[in-house]
């Protein structure tokens, strides 16, 4: 298998649009672009049956109309054939399948939001692995990666580590997915194992490939929470604590504030800076294996839109996983009571701008 890095050009767009005449494809091979598909720039999920295959936690995304909302990024070089691009959301693992075996020939791969991102690409068949490759993807230009696996039926992406790439503002393992080209048909005639969860129909009766039961139990979600340590409810008037420090300091140069706990169990912290001026930095502290944030590890999280580092602000956790923020009495180190705001997007491991909701409480 080989694999490049491809830095798109004015010329290249246009080779594109004409039809993607420099792509070789073996015959019945299908090249799937994403374009016909519809978005917003918020990413909308895969359904099952798009191109003849199921989708688990792949989405559409508009490249431009997300740039518009959420600044530069991955998507973008990621793009090989406007206007759109598909994605992990959250950067968990994704998976697409089919019941018949079909040749992965190759693919467009980026990385979202980190430099050198470490994906884990594998083709099973029936739930058994016959492939897998880790890549290293750049944030900058994406990668063709040739893989020409036959007699595969399941293809699962999962991305992990890198570094931050210091000109995106968003933070998370996303990765874009274009030009993904597959030819159906095999030599191979696929049998269905008899599954040993449930009843012996339940395969036969969900879309989901063989290995994610072969991995979670039924009615598990793809995404499992990380495990946390909850402390059983105390009697009023007991105290709780102490307080400890976490074994791993925290990397900010500045205090931290504002902490809030994520719905995926992690913890983001503003940085208030030297000076006491409200920055447009967070970090995140992701508890370890055990569930211990005093071991967990700290990492950078992403930056507010550009112009908004607020201080004495309201924030909230929402049911569905967004963060918002709203206002402030500072601004960057300025008294202006801003009227700027914010709403962060986990799937999309960004934040955008939003007009904050302004109370006066002289009225």
């Amino acid at each position: 298998m080989t694999h490049r890095n491809r830095l798109l050009n004015g010329a290249s767009v246009v080779a594109l649009l004409a039809g993607l005449s420099f792509y070789t494809h073996t015959a019945g091979a299908t090249t799937i672009g994403f374009d016909d598909l519809t978005d917003a720039g918020f990413g909308t999920p895969i359904t099952n049956g798009y191109q003849g295959l199921n989708w688990t936690n792949w989405s559409v995304l508009n490249t431009a109309a997300f740039t518009s909302f959420f600044g530069p990024s991955g998507a973008t070089p990621g793009t090989g054939s406007p206007p759109n691009v598909a994605f992990n959301p959250t950067g968990g693992e994704a998976i697409f399948s089919e019941s018949s075996p079909f040749t992965l020939n190759s693919a467009d791969l980026t990385a979202f939001w980190r430099d050198n991102l470490q994906v884990t690409v594998t083709g099973l068949l029936n739930g058994v692995v016959e492939h897998t490759i880790m890549l290293a993807l750049s944030a900058t230009a994406a990668t063709l990666e040739t893989f020409n696996w036959t007699d595969i039926n399941e293809v699962d992406f999962v991305g992990s580590g890198g570094t931050h790439h210091s000109a995106y503002s968003g933070s998370g393992t996303q990765v874009a997915l274009d030009n993904l080209t597959i030819t159906t048909g095999s030599s191979v005639t696929p049998s269905r194992p008899a599954l040993a969860i449930g009843s012996a129909t339940a395969y036969a009766q969900q879309s989901l490939p063989l290995s994610y039961y072969a991995r979670h139990n039924l009615g598990a979600p793809l995404l499992e929470p990380r495990p946390v340590s909850v402390a059983p409810p105390v009697a009023a008037g007991t105290v709780v604590g102490p307080w400890q420090s976490t074994n791993n300091p925290f990397p900010g140069v500045g205090t931290p504030a504002n902490p809030l706990l994520l719905t995926d169990g992690t913890v983001i912290v503003h940085l208030i800076d030297n000076s006491f001026a409200g920055t447009r930095n967070w970090f995140q502290l992701t508890p370890d294996i055990n569930g211990s944030y005093v071991n967990g590890t700290w990492s950078t999280f992403a930056s507010l839109p550009a112009g908004y580092g607020p201080l004495f602000h309201a924030s909230e956790v929402l049911p569905d996983g967004r963060v918002v923020m709203n206002g402030g009495e500072f601004n960057l180190g300025v008294a202006d009571d801003t009227n700027l705001g914010a709403i962060y997007y986990p799937s999309l491991g960004a934040w955008t701008s939003r007009a904050a909701i302004l109370y006066d409480e002289d009225r």
